[in-house]
């Protein structure tokens, strides 16, 4: 009888400590997500794709989540904002700490609709041109800004998701390559033949990672949001707007 009970005490023991392992591999870190546009992104938004301005926004971070959700992170927007960028920014530091000031962004301030939400990090979409550059990150502020950008030509897509992404991955630690591989954090150039007849930078041509890159996103997770369990109830309703 007393063998029996042992038994059942270690068969439950187990059954408990397999159940909390697949608990932890099935959820994700919420990050949740302040979205801010420019009057030149709204106009780029209305009259090149019809769109609204914060539908093109979220469908942007959209494409993005796809590739974070592997790595286990959920960008969530719970506040939209809109902010007037100076029409000659002298950097793109400049225009990243004017989308700041203007939202009045600091990572943990709560959301005034819903309620008492933790608003981790703000992406600002701009549609004039960021002086030498196409995005900047702040990891200190959980800060990047988005210029839009699509190639023409036959060559005829926007690869603003893959700036996004790749300035996204700054706040976790990733670096650029200056090697040509495969990665969406890669800064050498490459040529596009016949018509584009340009350089573009190969994490423009890209939304993959290299294994050293994904591999410290993965471990650094925990920088940004807060662990959501699968199942967890709701947790990931995003802002109405």
């Amino acid at each position: 009888m007393r063998k029996c009970l042992i038994l059942c005490l270690c068969v439950l023991l187990l059954s408990l400590l397999v159940s909390q392992a697949f608990a932890v591999e099935g959820g994700h870190y919420r990050v949740n997500v302040m979205i801010a546009y420019d009057e030149e992104w709204e106009c780029t938004a209305n009259d090149f794709y019809g769109y609204s301005a914060f539908y093109f926004a979220k469908l942007i971070l959209t494409f993005v989540n796809d590739y974070f959700s592997e790595l286990d992170i959920r960008f969530t927007v719970v506040s939209v904002r809109s902010w007037d960028s100076d029409d000659n920014p002298e950097s793109d530091l400049e225009m990243l700490m004017e989308a700041v000031t203007e939202t009045n962004f600091t990572s943990g301030m709560l959301t005034s609709y819903p309620s008492g939400v933790p608003i981790d990090i703000l992406v600002a979409f701009t549609g004039q041109d960021i002086p030498n550059c196409y995005g900047r990150a702040n990891s200190t502020l959980g800060v990047v800004l988005v210029r839009h950008w699509y190639l023409g030509g036959i060559y005829n897509w926007q690869i603003t998701d893959n700036i996004l992404q790749h300035e996204l991955s700054h706040l976790y630690g990733a670096e650029h390559h200056y090697v040509d591989r495969e990665c969406v954090m890669t800064m050498y150039e490459v040529w596009i033949p016949f018509p584009l007849n340009n350089w573009l930078w190969r994490c423009m041509l890209t939304n993959e990672w290299c294994e050293d890159c994904r591999t410290l996103i993965h471990d650094n997770r925990d920088l940004w949001g807060v662990w959501s369990p699968l199942g967890g109830g709701g947790g990931d309703e995003e802002c109405p707007y």
